[in-house]
């Protein structure tokens, strides 16, 4: 009887992790598949009505990150497999589980700074116009993310159907 709840609970902890991996797939796209910076960056600079010359310079920029970034966001979905792994251990190593939260803080932190570079290069190749109108574009996008909750108003506890079932 043992053996059985635990393979039940293996099993269902395996379709969570596939269904939330889907479902994380479909939020990062906006529904219609991965994120697509350089899309985001054309409309971007189509926006601000940049020159070529600014164009072709945040062009360069965005090249540059996304080489760096690229090996970041690859150890990341490693470091987070890992942790998966550790959570569905009978029993759960809690040190090795706080070390890989740990170690995919660090490639977050990472992976943040080097957004935040590429932003500050993207403000200096801009007219004060256009940064004004880049933290406009920024404090907007920011307001509606708040608007729908820090989870885009998905997840647990989250909505009016949320609170009717309490019952958990």
């Amino acid at each position: 009887m043992k053996n059985i709840t635990k393979t039940i609970f293996a099993a269902a902890i395996l379709v969570l992790m596939a269904s939330s991996a889907t479902a994380h797939g479909r939020r990062m796209g906006r529904g219609d598949g991965p994120r697509d910076g350089k899309s985001r960056l054309m409309k971007m600079a189509n926006r601000l009505d940049l020159s070529e010359e600014q164009q072709a310079q945040m062009e360069q920029l965005f090249a540059e990150m996304k080489k760096e970034m690229e090996p970041l966001r690859k150890k990341q979905d490693k470091v987070r497999s890992q942790i998966d792994q550790l959570w569905m251990a009978d029993p759960v190593n809690e040190q090795a589980l706080m070390e890989g939260i740990e170690k995919s803080m660090r490639i977050k932190t990472k992976m943040r700074k080097l957004k935040a570079e590429f932003r500050l290069d993207i403000l200096e190749l801009l007219t004060p116009e256009q940064q004004d109108q880049f933290r406009a574009h920024k404090k907007d996008r920011r307001e509606r993310k708040a608007h729908r909750g820090s989870r885009g108003g998905r997840g647990w506890g989250k909505g009016p159907a949320a609170a009717a079932k309490k019952s958990f």
